[in-house]
């Protein structure tokens, strides 16, 4: 059974490369965001002096010696031993909570806002910068007391770059089957 490749070769825009930029930046908001979102959140339940103490403590009676190498309450991500009612009041417990969360769902978005931006930049590369630039300060606007306008605004973004991603699929999907049989045989 003899099987048909075809080569064919993808035209990017000369703008592209802000589409990269662009995609890496994203990733670096979210980097950013965990680092410093969560991180102070992290610093300042768990590097209270107190809950420190009910973790050195909790430590010694489960493993029988002292605490080494847990700073910070990790490995805890808010919903484990270090996180339970006895070891933090509901404030500090709903400020590590809501840090883990606000980054969880921006990694969650992360893959999906990055392929849709690479795709879409083949046929809008300014657009999809513009959109994708608007989604990264929209996730910003999460560290915001009131969420809701940065949702609206996160879900709108995405929106569209879903269109364009659908729209340079199809289009070269398109491209790439009209080419017939005037394509280069591999």
């Amino acid at each position: 059974m003899e099987s048909e490749s075809r080569v064919v070769a993808v035209s990017l825009p000369h703008e592209y490369p802000i589409v990269l930029l662009m995609a890496c930046l994203l990733s670096f908001e979210c980097l950013l965001v965990g680092f410093c979102c969560v991180g102070a959140a992290r610093r300042s339940v768990y590097g209270n002096a107190e809950v420190e103490k009910k973790i050195e403590l909790l430590h010694l009676q489960e493993m029988g010696r002292e605490l080494r190498n847990v700073k910070g309450g990790a490995p805890d991500g808010g919903d484990g031993r270090f996180s339970t009612p006895e070891m933090l009041n509901h404030a500090q417990w709903l400020k590590i909570n809501k840090a883990q969360r606000l980054h969880m769902d921006f990694l969650n978005q992360l893959g999906s806002v990055i392929v849709l931006t690479l795709i879409s930049g083949f046929e809008f590369p300014i657009i999809t910068c513009i959109f994708a630039g608007l989604y990264g300060g929209a996730r910003l606007l999460y560290l915001l007391p009131n969420r809701n306008f940065g949702h609206v605004s996160c879900v709108l973004c995405l929106s569209l770059l879903v269109l364009g991603a659908l729209y340079s699929s199809i289009k070269l999907v398109v491209d790439v089957t009209s080419l017939g049989d005037s394509g280069v045989q591999g």
